[in-house]
């Protein structure tokens, strides 16, 4: 293997060579894939673009500027090099990049999240490989292949890092279009949600609100967990074409041992209808776009709730999730409507439900009157083999 790395080398190669592994470390991720699978494993221009999710010219600039970034990093340390020479040596010996110190690491599972790692180790099997004669034959383009695969698997576990981590718009778009569910990595602000066009993003998610989307579930305070649930919450990547939800189910249950059903149970309810003694309040829509908006934690204690062209069946799920008791609509109204309310949730003679029922009927002439009903909840259960 020593004679093999000591075979005669253009003077290029020769002057590059022992600074290579410094200057592609310097590189950002980006752009470090982008000489990775352009020089190390000769993939075409629109090859590269569609690995790292770009067009073929975007591609281009990359690799451009990877490569200047380069020639000014050997340059400032006396390499001066035409950029065609520079990629013209590491293409021409990128089988030897790989240091004997690492063969003993490529034979073995690679663990660590470096993409220089990756090269390396990646590379060391291919000229390990070159010692064994009979082993060549198909396996020298397997092993390029290899890193590709590689590579792209790495660009993709960043792309996925990102949108869970970020939970916006922006970093979701550029994810791919992949199934995640793993125990959060981001303990503190539950359930953070992102969309995008055929994605679906959230962040430290409890069992309940993830049993609801699976199951196109909409009241989350309805899921009846067994009593001995696995603890913590999930982050959750999910695409929303074909039969995602179906899939996350089925994950759901090799993960945890968990299955669900929609079942009607009696339990405690409050039912919503109109207040006879007042009178209703609500106003029709006055049209518009439909938003649904809740300010609850205001120094003085007062919270609003604001509907805008929204059904009253939509005020009922509201008022259900602040008050965690499923909430009957019985108003009996059709059509959407207007909804503003308010109420101090820091008097403490009575209980903030009490405050809520007084404030719908002097606000809207609707009351909640607490009643035992069957109600339509959703039950997890140990998975029968």
């Amino acid at each position: 293997m020593q004679s093999l790395l000591n075979e005669p080398e253009s003077d290029a190669w020769g002057q590059i060579a022992p600074l290579l592994d410094t200057a592609l470390a310097g590189l950002n991720d980006q752009d470090r894939n982008a000489v990775v699978l352009r020089f190390f494993s000769g993939q075409k221009l629109s090859e590269v673009g569609a690995a790292m999710g770009t067009s073929e010219e975007a591609a281009k600039k990359r690799v451009n500027r990877a490569v200047e970034k380069l020639r000014h990093f050997f340059t400032q340390r006396g390499v001066v090099l035409p950029a065609a020479a520079l990629t013209a040596a590491i293409s021409a010996h990128s089988v030897q990049a790989a240091p004997l110190g690492l063969a003993a690491s490529a034979t073995g599972p690679v663990t660590s999240g470096s993409t220089l790692f990756l090269i390396k180790a990646t590379l060391n099997k291919m000229l390990w490989m070159k010692l064994k004669p009979s082993l060549v034959t198909g396996a020298s383009v397997l092993m390029v292949a290899g890193l590709a695969v590689g590579i792209v698997s790495q660009v993709r576990s960043s792309r996925i890092e990102d949108a869970i981590r970020n939970t916006n718009f922006q970093s979701l778009e550029k994810a791919p279009a992949a199934m995640v569910l793993r125990p959060t990595r981001y303990p503190g602000p539950t359930d953070k949600s992102a969309w995008s066009p055929g994605k679906f993003v959230v962040q430290n998610v409890g069992l309940g609100s993830l049993f609801c989307i699976a199951h196109d579930y909409p009241w989350w305070q309805r899921v009846v967990l067994p009593a001995d649930v696995p603890p913590g919450n999930y982050d959750l990547l999910l695409p929303l074409e074909g039969n995602a939800k179906e899939l996350l189910r089925q994950e759901i249950k090799r993960q945890l041992g968990l299955t669900a059903q929609r079942e009607s149970r009696l339990t405690d309810v409050l039912v919503l209808e109109v207040n006879p003694a007042a009178g209703v309040r609500l106003r029709t829509s006055a049209g518009g776009t439909s938003a649904t908006s809740f300010s609850g934690w205001q120094a003085s204690g007062v919270r609003t709730l604001t509907l805008t062209n929204q059904p009253v069946a939509l005020l009922a799920q509201t008022l259900e999730g602040h008050l965690g008791i499923p909430v009957l609509d019985r108003t009996g109204w059709t059509g959407n409507c207007d909804v503003r309310l308010e109420w101090n949730a820091q008097t403490n003679a009575e209980s903030e439900e009490e405050v809520i029922r007084q404030a719908m009927a002097a606000q809207l002439g609707l009351r909640l009157v607490p009643g035992r009903e069957s109600a339509n909840v959703l039950v997890v259960e140990k998975a029968r083999e």
